[in-house]
């Protein structure tokens, strides 16, 4: 999967640095040898491409020091790593509120790592979808789900702990300290990386919150995420909220409406203005993630149709085929012989 063109926040590497100092690394060499420069980690609206911050995360996890990352991050007491988005968490009324307001706003912080919101009648879930170039770094998909339960519990200021925790590699590659930090069942070998709570989770008030901040640090995250790349198109917009939505299963237009704050109507008028549709949308986001996962030997294609949101592989084999004229056997053996 390539990462070009994508960008993460740089106070996440910035973060990852001090982190690594802190455990006795050299920051400036994992920050050279990354290809990280200096004028882009200091400045507070910085981006840093994805590739370098992939390279970063792979220079730690090869240092055996790496080991103490979980409990530092563990130990974090105020969201200020994720910058403005940060904020807007800090200020929302409730958790659910807040991590609906980093589902839509995630791109800000980075836009390779697709995350859902989860609220159902009995479970409240985060769930994170890694690509290929993350997945190999069992510390980096370790590292997400502490640092986002970790968020979660600053913010409602009270002992919370997740029932099951997601992982996509084996049991062996990851952290012996992890089911201790969080608590928890852990299910290894997942097809993604997830955190999962008792549904009264969601209500849960934001402990600090001051509402009349809540509108102000929203627009101000808006304005952000529309500055990274222009003003988004409802397309785009569309295309974001299906990309975090889609291995649950089919994405609703309804679900994504809610997510924009408009309504199904206001939804499909904004894409026909622009000549889309929501299931022209959902479909295009299906075959560029299939053309991504079919090249991650790590995958099964009973896997890649689940990350897809295929109830059954049959129905995922017919829509690679119409999307390419290959079947998604062809299109593997193809991609290991290139």
């Amino acid at each position: 999967m390539s990462s070009e063109g994508r960008t993460v926040l740089a106070a996440l590497p910035r973060s990852v640095l001090a982190f690594a100092e802190a455990l006795g690394l050299s920051g400036a060499a994992l920050a050279r040898a990354a290809g990280l420069a200096d004028d882009v980690l200091a400045d507070p609206d910085g981006r840093v491409p994805v590739d370098a911050y992939a390279a970063l995360w792979r220079g730690l996890a090869a240092d055996p020091r790496a080991d103490g990352l979980l409990p530092m991050i563990a130990g974090l007491r105020d969201v200020a790593v994720l910058g403005v988005v940060g904020y807007v968490l800090a200020h929302s009324p409730t958790i659910a509120v807040a991590f609906s307001a980093y589902e839509r706003h995630h791109r800000v912080i980075g836009d390779f790592v697709g995350f859902a919101l989860r609220a159902e009648a009995d479970r409240f879930s985060l769930e994170f979808m890694v690509p290929p170039e993350f997945r190999e770094i069992p510390l980096f998909v370790e590292s997400t789900l502490v640092l986002n339960h970790t968020l979660l519990r600053v913010l409602a200021a009270r002992a919370v702990a997740p029932t099951v925790l997601r992982l996509p590699h084996a049991r062996a590659a990851g952290s012996p300290q992890l089911p201790a930090l969080l608590g928890g069942r852990v299910e290894y070998q997942s097809t993604h990386a997830a955190l999962v709570y008792p549904p009264e989770v969601a209500a849960l008030p934001v402990a600090r919150a001051d509402p009349s901040l809540f509108l102000f640090v929203e627009r101000h995250a808006t304005a952000v995420r529309e500055r990274l790349g222009g003003k988004e198109s409802w397309a785009q917009r569309v295309r974001d909220q299906v990309l975090g939505r889609v291995h649950g299963g089919e994405p609703t237009q309804a679900a994504v409406a809610r997510a924009l704050a408009v309504s199904e109507r206001t939804l499909q008028r904004r894409l026909g203005e622009e000549g889309a549709s929501f299931q022209q949308i959902v479909d295009e986001c299906r075959r560029d993630l299939a053309l991504r996962y079919i090249e991650d030997p790590a995958l099964s294609l009973g896997e890649v149709a689940f990350l897809l949101g295929y109830s059954e592989p049959s129905a995922f084999h017919r829509a690679f085929r119409r999307w390419t004229g290959r079947t998604p056997n062809e299109a593997r053996q193809q991609a290991r012989a290139s």
